[in-house]
């Protein structure tokens, strides 16, 4: 049975959310290096990312489309905030809409997100949230 609750979230039939080639070059300078293992595509795990925050879906149920496993995107996710990295990603990160570049995650969609608004709480995304 589907429902929604605070522990499951109907998946969104919303378009995937890809970062362009602009969205990347704003990013790549601060990006961390791969130690050793290759690391899954930078673009495909953001963009999951984005789409997670931008649509309020559980983390596994990132759509095929993207390539990437929700534990992957996920493990990320926690692993570049913790290191103040994802601050600074989403405070850079901008989409295209209708002509002009907007925030791809603003601070209301984090918080719209369980684990965005945990995080938040824990006062790891100051600049987002001192946007808002």
């Amino acid at each position: 049975m589907i429902g929604t609750s605070r522990y499951f979230r109907e998946e969104t039939r919303q378009a995937p959310v890809w970062l362009d080639d602009v969205a990347l070059e704003q990013i790549e300078p601060v990006l961390p290096l791969a130690h050793g293992v290759a690391r899954v595509n930078d673009r495909a795990v953001l963009s999951a990312i984005v789409h997670v925050l931008r649509t309020g879906i559980l983390w596994r149920a990132i759509p095929d489309e993207y390539g990437v496993r929700g534990k992957t995107a996920y493990n990320r996710f926690v692993r570049w905030t913790k290191m103040g990295l994802m601050d600074d990603l989403l405070m850079t990160l901008t989409l295209d809409e209708n002509g002009r570049r907007v925030l791809a995650v603003n601070a209301d969609m984090l918080i719209a997100h369980e684990s965005g608004e945990l995080w938040a709480e824990r006062g790891f995304f100051p600049s987002i949230m001192a946007s808002a």
